[in-house]
């Protein structure tokens, strides 16, 4: 609306802008929150897909407003959280300039679904990513190195994360076969005897020691392009 600019040049919400299309599918987490001694070890973060949207009738809690007390019908959106798989820790030591990371070791064995993330084409590849590092696991050497790099986690980081995949398989009516990975931070001591052996194993997502009915969310929306024909105009075709 051309005849606005002058007016209302920024008419609505500033949270929104830019607005544009994403340049990524995964939303990316800037600030994770900060370590509570009072909860216990878990994952400060999780993915999910949004699966489709409904409506409820709730009762609104607004001290001041017309509609306080009262039942309202609103529109929500399912998103659906699939266990997520860790494949690998991150250490992270703090620096002048922010953090810096440590080292990073990752899991013995990887799935499919994550190891289509290295590649652009897997069909086309080789399907080698990781097989020197699996091989290298096995051997009395590679796990020494391993447990070395594992005690110097313990010593010397102070911020601790895991690679963690989502296992997309699970969801129905996706055809994609290429898991989403991301770093997500660990509250508290990952080297404690309960999370001991996390790192090989699937996690069932989840916020622990928080109020469920209230999240963060960083969502990813406007990704692909709206075609002319799909609003009921006809193309025409070049001679």
């Amino acid at each position: 609306m051309s005849h606005r600019k002058f007016e209302h040049p920024r008419h609505g919400s500033l949270g929104f802008l830019p607005r544009k299309r994403a340049a990524r599918h995964r939303g990316k987490v800037k600030a994770f929150p900060k370590d509570d001694p009072s909860k216990p070890c878990s994952l400060t973060a999780f993915l999910g897909y949004k699966a489709g949207m409904t409506h409820i009738v709730r009762e609104v809690e607004k001290p001041g407003s017309k509609l306080h007390k009262k039942e309202t019908c609103e529109a929500v959106t399912i998103i659906e959280t699939p266990p997520m798989v860790v494949v690998g820790v991150v250490a992270y030591v703090k620096t002048p300039r922010g953090l810096r990371a440590l080292n990073t070791v990752w899991a013995q064995h990887l799935s499919e679904e994550v190891k289509r993330r290295f590649y652009k084409n897997w069909c086309k590849s080789k399907k080698k990513a990781f097989t020197k590092y699996s091989k290298k696991c096995e051997t009395e050497e590679g796990k020494k190195d391993m447990h070395a790099q594992l005690e110097k986690m313990k010593k010397y980081a102070t911020v601790i994360r895991v690679l963690a995949h989502t296992q997309i398989r699970k969801m129905k009516g996706l055809k994609q076969k290429k898991a989403h990975l991301m770093e997500i931070q660990v509250n508290e001591d990952y080297f404690s005897p309960q999370a001991k052996g996390r790192t090989d194993r699937a996690q069932c997502c989840g916020v622990q020691g928080s109020n469920p009915e209230i999240l963060d969310l960083y969502l990813v929306a406007s990704r692909n392009y709206q075609m002319v024909n799909s609003l009921g105009l006809s193309i025409n075709s070049p001679p």
